[in-house]
């Protein structure tokens, strides 16, 4: 029997996934976007009602060309990003996986622990023990997630158990991540700052040690100058209602929380960044590639920033309107990266991305589970 091709399996598993905008559903959208590597060879289709930002009209571009934001995609960036600082340790950049998190704080920022230190591994891998958050006083959002409220989080948040013991997803640790990692690049070895200054330059850091060595040329925090090619994205709002348009979210440039969801990105480019992690020799990162897909802890499936299945890889994605998936088996050589341009899509997305895979590399892909607290910890009372 002749196998399907990739357009068939594609059509049969985001195809009904589609609603019409002015219908909204739970686990569907208005449009998807999915691009596929397989040993080296794209494909790349659209499903649905794709538009440019705030322009009403289908794009004049190949749709891998369509920027749209990745989400907590970024989060496997900044794990990739630490990966090449581990790498160069000992030599360049005063980090590792088992430097305390409390050594690389500013004066002023006292973070508390459970039995044992929290370790810059744990923050990589969602083990410190923190909520999701972003935990704030109320009056901000994710991408404007000041440093004092980052401060006043460190020093409020109790963990309620040892960290390394059990996986709890978490936003503000990634975005702590993002912030120490610039410290250790731009800051002074051996010396503890008095202020945040330093921990603001993740833009930089990100570009240096991921965008640029993987020429991803589509590849940005700051969306504003390709706003022209932006994805048109919806919102969830009332079931059987019309989706409401809704701008990309607003990253402020020298916010917290960059590492944890800013990056937006193209299909071409983000199979271009797969194409790294299948055949991490054909970059010139590879070492730091490998180590973000090294299981950290033998009871909890994580790498640094990538969950890990039964020979695959994956992460998913969800900001302001959009929701994105990625996952690849580098034993096959194929990777998948799917966006939707609307939320509450996420298990649907996921699913399909993992059917897909599964018939591809025509062997099972088991869901991904972790041993998690019987209570997620939540965010402390801070006070405005």
């Amino acid at each position: 029997m002749t196998s399907p091709s990739v357009g068939t399996i594609l059509t049969a598993e985001f195809g009904p996934l589609i609603t019409p905008q002015s219908y909204a559903q739970q686990g569907m959208a208005p449009g998807i976007l999915v691009g596929v590597t397989q040993q080296g060879e794209r494909t790349y289709q659209s499903f649905g009602t794709i538009l440019i930002y705030n322009t009403g009209k289908s794009p004049t571009i190949p749709i891998e060309n369509i920027v749209w934001c990745i989400g907590s995609n970024t989060k496997v960036f900044a794990a990739t990003s630490l990966g090449v600082a581990i790498t160069l340790q000992g030599v360049q950049i005063p980090i590792a996986l088992d430097t305390p998190v409390a050594s690389l704080l500013p004066k002023g920022a006292t973070i508390q622990s459970y039995e044992q230190p929290i370790l810059i591994q744990h923050l990589a891998t969602h083990t410190a023990g923190w909520p999701d958050g972003m935990c704030t006083n109320g009056k901000t959002a994710l991408g404007d997630y000041t440093f004092a409220e980052m401060q006043d989080f460190i020093n409020a948040f109790p963990p309620t158990y040892a960290p390394g013991t059990l996986f709890n997803y978490s936003n503000q640790g990634f975005a702590l991540l993002g912030t120490l990692l610039s410290q250790a690049y731009f800051g002074t070895p051996g010396t503890q700052p008095t202020d945040w200054t330093n921990y603001k330059n993740w833009l930089n850091v990100v570009w240096a040690t991921v965008i640029d060595p993987l020429n991803l040329t589509s590849t940005q925090i700051d969306y504003k100058p390709v706003i022209s090619s932006m994805l048109q994205s919806w919102r969830f709002s009332v079931r059987k209602s019309p989706y409401i348009p809704t701008d990309p979210p607003n990253w402020v440039q020298d916010s917290a929380s960059l590492a944890a969801g800013s990056v937006s990105s193209t299909l071409a480019d983000m199979l271009t960044f797969l194409e790294g992690q299948i055949t991490p020799s054909s970059t010139p990162i590879e070492d730091a590639i490998t180590l973000t897909q090294t299981q950290q802890f033998t009871t909890i499936p994580m790498g640094l920033g990538w969950q890990i299945g039964n020979g695959y890889f994956s992460k998913d994605g969800l900001v302001r309107g959009y929701t994105s998936y990625t996952i690849f088996d580098p034993g096959n050589a194929i990777g998948i990266v799917a966006i939707a341009n609307a939320d509450h899509c996420s298990g649907a997305l996921a699913n399909a991305c993992r059917s897909t895979l599964q018939q591809l590399r025509n062997s099972g892909v088991d869901p991904i589970t972790f041993p998690e607290p019987d209570t997620p910890p939540g965010c402390p009372t801070i006070e405005a």
